[in-house]
């Protein structure tokens, strides 16, 4: 399970009908505040009743970024393919992020047959991405290079752009 509505047994294809006791209109955006629970009432798939959940939220755990999750890799092998999915990036610098990329692919997805990285509601940049980059790379091979151009063509830092 992956975010609080997973977490809750809610399905693409459930409709939302009420959170607590406020029932949603078509033009009312939901909104679920961080560490809390919240009581919904869902219509699931294309049936006809109801029924209700509970949806908890975790804490914050990053004060810039409120909505990663508190585990931003989560990993698994089916069938011999590994999933790899990453929530938003958390933190400045992505350093428990780099680490947990690096455990999920040392240990859980380790001798996969292939592998499927999950970046739905990631928006990309920072240092964790290029983390996660460099665990495609086989060797050590500059970031951007590819095999139609030569080693040398590929820029080089020298110092951190100011």
């Amino acid at each position: 399970m992956w975010r609080p509505a997973d977490r809750a047994g809610i399905k693409p294809g459930d409709t939302l009908l009420r959170i607590d006791l406020d029932e949603l209109t078509p033009l009312k955006k939901p909104g679920f505040a961080m560490e809390t629970e919240a009581k919904v009432v869902i219509r699931p798939g294309a049936s006809s009743e109801t029924k209700g959940v509970t949806i908890s939220t975790p804490k914050a755990k990053h004060r810039d970024n409120p909505t990663a999750e508190p585990r931003a890799v989560e990993a698994s092998v089916k069938d011999g393919i590994g999933i790899l999915k990453v929530s938003p990036f958390p933190g400045k610098l992505g350093i428990d992020f780099a680490r947990d990329v690096s455990n999920a692919i040392e240990t859980d997805l380790k001798g996969v047959e292939a592998l499927i990285i999950d970046l739905r509601g990631n928006p990309g940049g920072g240092a964790g991405g290029l983390r996660l980059v460099s665990v495609l790379t086989s060797g050590r091979l500059p970031i951007g290079y590819s095999l139609d151009r030569k080693l040398a063509d590929c820029p080089r830092m020298r110092r951190m752009p100011t």
